[in-house]
């Protein structure tokens, strides 16, 4: 804001200097005068000092000199006194003017700070109300894009979804509803979309969440279309800003699916052949079946929303509680037990039996249950008994068997020796060298002896192979057979036999001598057994079963008829006497080593066509 000054102010400021200018040359002038005097008045003192004073004391020029200086001194003070005065004079008025004029200055700039203050608040208020608007266009349509989202999501719901108002009117209903219910339903009562009998129920709810400001739920059915659906409805209140109830949500879920699966289930475990019980996470009985009534002689209604543990004596309930405690916090599929104590129930009587008891976790609507399969094991410990029983009589019968062959063995070769001794020096005595009758029969009875000696030998080494327990390793097959057909080659040159062995022999997890005997038995006997001048041909394949491996022999014997396959692996079981030497004990043995190793022993022959042995050993697990 601009001011322009009055044309006084020129005027007085004119008038001003114009009296400067005549005060400096008036005063100026003044100056050299005093000064002019001065000179003279010196002058005049000078000659004064040459005269006598008494002769200028009446008309004295320095006195006059001195007077004049004084009047001078004396009028320019006064002027300079009035001019100060005049300059007082002009300058008060100016000096107010000035004054008032920056006093209005200073209040036209308090105004204008004001005003701009006003102005900045104005436009801080302007910029605020324009980030509100701004903030609300945007939270206009965020909200707008929610209820967008929203209103598709429960569109797409599969779940019914009501809004009522407080006269239980419906106001908004999803795509859902019109598929359960099979009509829009806008602007119907919601009692009328069920059954009469069903409707009370539904008022007398809705009273209730309106009363106690809370949600609840009731399971109903309804029937569309000559079908049965089972609903779950959830009723809750819907409040204004102020709190104030001003409506229903209402969410109706089809649980047709799981009612069905959950009658399933329960006929499932009804029909299950065990005792099956189901607990909830408090440890409550939630399900029990029929089996599990009769194991423990109580009624559903006695055990129905009962304790688990009531069904444990009572030393072991602590217990029992602390181990299902521990169980629901990390579920699984395992079996149940105390440590090294055995499981045990109690029936409605208190009596006491033993159990066997399957845990199997489920989790339905975040809960998880707890089914139990119970086994009464009354039976299985007697049988358990019975065979622990029978073990032990088997093993005193082993013991007596070993001491017996033992006894049998040890005292029969005694009297062998003896009678094969006899007999050699009788075919050396000079009377009987003649006697050939008599030499024959020497012979038979000499090889009759040792024909008792090597099924003796046969019979400890049987005895030995049942006592001895296993050493096993990893053997390697082909090593082993090189070391059998070693053993077997006189008996392989004297029949001119041919071995073949086809690719190479997996490696067998057994004891590395029980498979030299199996191996050495079983090619032995393919020996043995060949046609007559058919020259014997050996195969040896490798052969494979589902986690199993072993050997295949096949020979071109006289082979075994079918009705006799399973006899000749009996103790002193021979066929064929006559078609080779030998104590019947042979594939006795392969048979026991086999057992002893959880193995597979077969044959497959047919008369004129050979003879196939196949052994099989257990993988190493």
């Amino acid at each position: 804001m601009k001011t322009s000054m009055p044309s006084r102010y020129y005027c007085y400021i004119a008038g001003v200097l114009l009296l400067f200018a005549l005060f400096a040359i008036t005063g100026t002038t003044l100056s050299k005068i005093i000064t002019n005097l001065d000179t003279l008045s010196a002058q005049l003192q000078a000659e004064s000092s040459l005269q006598d004073a008494s002769n200028f004391a009446s008309s004295d020029p320095v006195l006059l000199i001195n007077r004049t200086q004084s009047a001078i001194s004396d009028w320019m003070m006064y002027s300079t006194l009035l001019i100060c005065i005049l300059l007082m004079l002009f300058s008060i008025p100016f000096t107010l003017q000035h004054y008032k004029t920056f006093s209005e200055i200073r209040r036209a700039n308090i105004r204008l700070n004001n005003q701009a203050a006003t102005l900045r608040a104005t436009h801080k208020t302007i910029d605020n109300m324009l980030e509100d608007i701004i903030h609300e266009k945007k939270q206009a349509a965020r909200t707008s894009e929610i209820n967008a989202r929203l209103a598709a999501i429960i569109n797409s719901a599969e779940d019914a979804i009501f809004s009522l108002n407080m006269a239980g009117f419906i106001t908004t209903a999803n795509e859902a509803a019109i598929r359960i219910f099979g009509e829009n339903c806008e602007g119907k009562l919601f009692l009328n979309l069920f059954p009469p009998p069903v409707a009370p129920k539904l008022k007398a709810l809705l009273a209730t969440t309106a009363e106690q400001n809370s949600g609840s739920t009731i399971d109903i059915n309804v029937e569309k279309k000559k079908q049965r659906i089972d609903l779950s409805l959830t009723i809750s209140p819907i409040h204004s800003e102020n709190q104030e109830i001003i409506g229903f949500s209402v969410i109706a879920k089809d649980v047709s699916d799981t009612k069905l699966e959950e009658e399933r289930f329960r006929l499932a475990v009804e029909a299950a052949p065990n005792a099956m019980i189901m607990i909830n996470s408090q440890g409550n009985i939630v399900l029990i079946n029929s089996e599990a009534e009769a194991m423990f002689g109580y009624s559903r209604e006695e055990l129905f929303g009962k304790p688990i543990h009531q069904l444990v004596p009572a030393s072991l309930r602590p217990l029992h509680n602390l181990y299902v405690q521990n169980y629901l916090e990390a579920p699984d599929r395992r079996k149940m037990g105390y440590e090294s104590n055995d499981l045990q129930g109690q029936r409605k009587d208190g009596e006491l039996f033993p159990i066997e008891v399957g845990l199997t976790p489920i989790t339905v609507d975040k809960e998880t249950y707890i089914i139990s399969s119970i086994v009464d094991i009354s039976e299985r410990l007697q049988q358990q008994r019975a065979l622990k029983n029978l073990n032990v009589e088997l093993r005193r019968k082993n013991q007596e068997m070993e001491q017996f062959i033992y006894a049998v063995s040890h005292d029969l070769k005694a009297p062998l020796v003896t009678i094969a001794g006899f007999a050699n020096r009788l075919k050396s005595a000079a009377d009987f060298a003649q006697k050939e009758n008599h030499i024959h029969k020497l012979d038979r009875i000499i090889a009759n002896v040792r024909s008792m000696e090597s099924l003796l030998q046969d019979l400890l080494h049987l005895s030995r192979i049942i006592k001895r327990d296993l050493a096993k390793t990893w053997v390697d097959t082909n090593a082993t057979l090189r070391n059998v057909l070693d053993s077997l080659e006189g008996d392989i040159k004297k029949k001119n036999a041919q071995i073949e062995i086809d690719g190479a022999l997996p490696r067998i997890y057994a004891q590395e001598s029980l498979l030299f005997q199996c191996l050495q038995n079983i090619i032995s006997n393919a020996l043995k057994y060949s046609k007559p001048d058919v020259a014997p041909v050996v195969k040896i394949f490798a052969a494979y079963e589902p986690g199993h491996s072993g050997v295949r022999i096949c020979d071109n014997g006289i082979g075994i008829a079918e009705q006799h396959q399973e006899r000749i692996f009996n103790v002193f079981e021979r066929l064929n006497p006559e078609a080779g030497e030998g104590s019947g004990v042979g594939l006795s043995i392969v048979k026991t080593i086999i057992e002893k190793h959880s193995g597979r022993l077969s044959v497959e022959s047919a008369v004129g066509h050979g003879t196939t042995f196949t052994i099989l050993f257990p993988d190493m697990k």
